[in-house]
């Protein structure tokens, strides 16, 4: 169980008064854009409008250190279409301002205004950094992992953790994800119990290259030269060394992918990119493909795998 407010109890009254937290306004946009990016290794990268909307809908919250901005917390309900289930996509607290459970505060914050639905709160956190620490000792739970991005090679772990409401609830991770820097579909893989995240080691990721592969100009060097390049290389170049796109719309989803200075993918190719599907792992009808999902009795999509035997009760 989360034990933020367990911790926060142990405060004295007078650290209590200088930290005030309320909801993120507009005015606040500089300070928040300004700390994503000095920790973006950290927490990623959000456009500014992606931070704007997020403020206007409410869910992002500010710490004020004597009435100074000194952190932020971004995140919701609701992730993947659970109801129960709350996601922390975003959290940094100024370097002047640690090590006084600011971060804490901000955590429970958040769980406080969470919908009384909620049971679990989730994150992502690349493996190598030092914040696994503090969601560790926040009472989080390491339970899967996925890979990260093609470029850096990372591996990111899914913390979880109970709130009051969920002190009962069965631990459980994403089957799959679809966003953040990769937009590709990436499969999620369970922590076996005892295994401590620093000690987590995927499988190479399907279209990753091999050592001494080129990417990015080098590729595009590669491709005029008359080389075949996958479609993963084709991507890496156009993110990383300048290529061309075009605009694509299957289903009413618009992507914009790479191919100058290669050749057009076949649209088979494009549709799994933006859809996320496997080879052989598609259902073709009217010209839509989709990735095919596992289905309980009643018809819902299967998103969500159960922690394995053996995690924290």
């Amino acid at each position: 169980m989360i034990r933020t407010a367990e911790q926060l109890a142990r405060l004295p009254d007078g650290e209590h008064k200088c930290i005030t937290i309320r909801s993120a306004q507009p005015g606040d946009l500089k300070f928040l854009d300004h700390l994503q990016k000095k920790f973006s290794s950290q927490v990623g990268f959000l456009p500014t409008q992606a931070l704007e909307s997020n403020i206007e809908r409410g869910r992002v919250s500010i710490a004020l250190e004597n009435d100074e901005p000194a952190a932020y917390l971004l995140g919701k309900g609701n992730y993947l279409r659970d109801a129960h289930f709350g996601i922390i996509y975003q959290a940094a607290v100024s370097y002047d301002a640690r090590r006084r459970l600011v971060g804490t505060a901000l955590v429970q914050h958040f769980i406080d205004q969470m919908e009384p639905t909620i049971r679990l709160i989730g994150l992502w956190c690349a493996q190598d950094i030092e914040a696994n620490e503090f969601w560790n000792a926040c009472g989080f739970e390491a339970i899967a992992a996925r890979h990260g991005s093609r470029r850096r090679g990372r591996v990111h772990i899914f913390w979880v953790g109970r709130t009051m409401r969920g002190r009962h609830e069965q631990l459980r991770y994403p089957r799959c994800t679809q966003g953040g820097l990769m937009r590709e579909q990436r499969e999620v893989f369970g922590l076996e119990p005892g295994q401590e995240y620093q000690e987590v080691e995927l499988p190479t990721l399907a279209g990753e290259p091999v050592a001494g592969a080129r990417s990015g100009r080098s590729a595009q060097r590669g491709a005029r030269s008359g080389k075949q390049l996958s479609l993963a290389e084709q991507q890496r170049a156009f993110r990383y060394g300048g290529g061309k796109h075009i605009c694509v719309v299957i289903a009413g989803v618009t992507r914009h992918l790479p191919v100058a200075p290669f050749d057009i993918p076949n649209f088979t190719d494009l549709a799994r990119v933006m859809v996320g599907a496997g080879a052989g792992d598609t259902r073709v009808g009217k010209g839509v493909v989709r990735p095919a999902r596992p289905r309980l009795a009643g018809g819902s999509e299967v998103l969500w795998t159960p922690a394995k035997a053996g995690d924290a009760a």
